[in-house]
């Protein structure tokens, strides 16, 4: 009964799905299913998101129909992706579709963000925190592909965020490769993940890879994110992409345009750590003349110096 689904919450999800992938079923009977489906509380949300990952059109389009039965709005990131790709199943885009026009009472083509602005917006507020987990762990339902229905995984909060924040972005990318704030959430959500992952003082010596990525973004996308860490307040994010925008620009990039650089900037933002980064990159970089903020690196330097010896 309808009832027992939803004291069941997210684990009826494993059922249901099997139950419309029975073949015996008349044509009324997934249709019925899914009209029940609908009756299912939020809980099931996260469940029946990770369905659309089904490579059955059919089921995959039965749980975005059912996902905006539910009205959960929180269902509309997930939506999103299927919604708008023109690789995706006809079926599937239809019904995604319908689903978020359901869940805002506008259709889908008249939405007042685009899709690329739904998901980077969804992707930074993972990475800002701003989502409410249910608690520390967290529960996160994926496809398996072995199994051919979804399964729970317990995982830090941490990683959950790294998850779902790094899904969004580069769903975002595979809409609009160019968009710039699609890759700057991108880089800063996996360069903070793995600096939490490894602690940053161990960072440089235990993930490399990561570190040269970063490093590899070029300078333009490296002053953005660490612009965006500093307005976030988060120190060891912008401190790492400090390090790192130290390694690809040149001492004539420190006077190009008359303004503090970025790094030279990050000298006076708050954060000890942040600071030393910063001024210990401008300080690699050998600058042959002055630049603008050029009297503070010393003296921020000297400052730390004293307070080690």
């Amino acid at each position: 009964t309808v009832r027992h689904l939803r004291e069941a919450g997210p684990d009826a999800v494993p059922l249901l799905v099997e139950a419309l992938l029975q073949k015996r079923l008349s044509a009324e009977d997934p249709r019925r299913i899914v009209d029940n489906i609908g009756r299912l509380d939020h809980s099931a949300v996260p469940a029946f998101a990770a369905v659309l990952d089904s490579p059955d059109p059919t089921l995959a389009a039965d749980a975005a129909t059912a996902l905006g039965m539910i009205g959960d709005k929180r269902a509309i990131p997930h939506l999103t992706f299927p919604a708008a790709s023109p690789g995706t199943p006809p079926t599937v885009r239809t019904a995604a579709q319908a689903a978020i026009a359901r869940l805002t009472g506008q259709p889908f083509e008249r939405q007042p963000r685009t899709p690329v602005q739904v998901l980077t917006d969804a992707a930074w507020q993972f990475h800002r925190h701003q989502i409410q987990l249910p608690g520390d762990p967290v529960v996160v339902w994926e496809w398996n592909k072995e199994q051919n229905t979804v399964v729970p995984r317990e995982l830090p909060r941490t990683e959950a965020e790294a998850i779902f924040g790094l899904r969004f972005a580069k769903e975002a990318l595979r809409l609009s490769p160019n968009d710039r704030v699609a890759q700057v959430v991108q880089l800063s959500l996996a360069l903070e993940k793995a600096i939490e992952r490894v602690g940053f003082t161990s960072f440089l010596a235990q993930d490399q890879a990561t570190f040269a990525t970063t490093v590899a973004a070029g300078p333009s996308l490296l002053s953005e994110v660490l612009k965006t860490a500093i307005a976030d307040g988060k120190t060891d994010l912008a401190a790492m992409t400090a390090s790192a925008l130290g390694r690809v620009i040149d001492r004539n990039a420190l006077s190009a345009t008359g303004r503090p650089h970025p790094l030279v900037e990050s000298i006076y933002a708050p954060g000890r750590r942040l600071q030393f980064a910063a001024a210990k990159a401008v300080v690699k970089l050998a600058p042959a003349g002055s630049f603008p903020g050029a009297s503070r690196v010393v003296p921020m330097l000297a400052r730390f110096l004293l307070k080690q010896s």
